[in-house]
């Protein structure tokens, strides 16, 4: 007897046909990164006729801007790709055929996760080290000193402008990391949600407005609990904790379980999507 929640020969079909039915639009956010990528390694040579190649370097001058380019981008299409995770529920009558699929709403939900968070990030990262080889290619093409061209090392990449070498990585940097990908997976959970609440029409431009708002009202109530307590008076709060592997752990696992949290609450606004409309 089959599962009603998984089944592997159900979930491969509704995968197949997913990923047919939308190829078109998949293939077009996959080009959208790498044309991205490929504007952000190739204009700033180009706009500057390759000055900064006109003499030998020890490192290429192209790896920590990339590397800072990384987070900023990463923070963007996590958004992007977490507001298209229920985009098959835009228009009404996709939204029909998606809650009739011969699948259960679990099967569903992993196809659109593994397409727009796991496929998310391997073109992300595969289509920065394509862009960054043909950076290479047109640097050494045209620029005077074309040696200082190379390939830009993984760990520039996967580690967000940290330029230090594997064996001098301490307990400051992973935090470092930690606290950069936490933040990508939790805006890629917080959009998720909001393309399942906003699925009607603009959810990314409404999931902004609603981070806005309550950044404000966070703000003002952090704010008015300061005058509460301190008045006029004034203070410099100070935090220097120590960065320990506990520490960091901590924060990989609170990161962890916000991810989780909001995907989950999410799903649950899906499952009851044939129900009601909203909240």
């Amino acid at each position: 007897m089959k599962s009603p929640t998984f089944d592997t020969t159900r979930f491969s079909k509704y995968f197949t046909c997913y990923t047919a039915t939308n190829s078109r639009r998949l293939w077009l956010y996959a080009a959208i990164i790498l044309i991205t990528w490929l504007l952000v390694c190739i204009l700033p040579p180009v706009m500057t006729l390759f000055s900064s190649y006109s003499c030998d370097l020890p490192a290429d001058p192209a790896w920590e801007t990339e590397g800072t380019w990384a987070f900023l981008l990463l923070m963007l299409f996590t958004g992007l790709s977490g507001a298209m995770f229920y985009s098959s529920f835009n228009p009404r009558g996709a939204r029909v055929q998606v809650l009739t699929a011969p699948a259960s709403s679990f099967e569903k939900f992993l196809t659109w996760f593994i397409i727009y968070f796991f496929g998310m990030i391997a073109v992300f990262y595969a289509s920065a080290f394509i862009a960054d080889l043909i950076r290479v290619g047109v640097v050494k093409a045209f620029a005077a000193c074309p040696s200082t061209a190379r390939p830009i090392p993984a760990l520039e990449i996967f580690g967000l402008a940290i330029d230090k070498p594997f064996d001098q990585i301490n307990a400051p940097d992973v935090l470092q990391w930690i606290g950069f990908y936490g933040l990508a997976l939790s805006n890629f959970a917080i959009f998720a949600l909001g393309s399942i609440v906003f699925y009607a029409k603009n959810a990314f431009i409404k999931t902004i407005g609603c981070l806005v708002a309550l950044n404000a009202a966070l703000s003002y109530i952090a704010f008015a609990s300061f005058k509460v307590f301190f008045g006029n008076s004034s203070f410099e709060p100070r935090f220097d904790p120590e960065v320990t592997i506990t520490s960091n752990c901590t924060l990989a696992a609170i990161s962890i379980i916000v991810f989780a949290f909001l995907l989950w609450l999410g799903y649950r606004r899906f499952k009851e999507a044939d129900i009601v409309n909203r909240w």
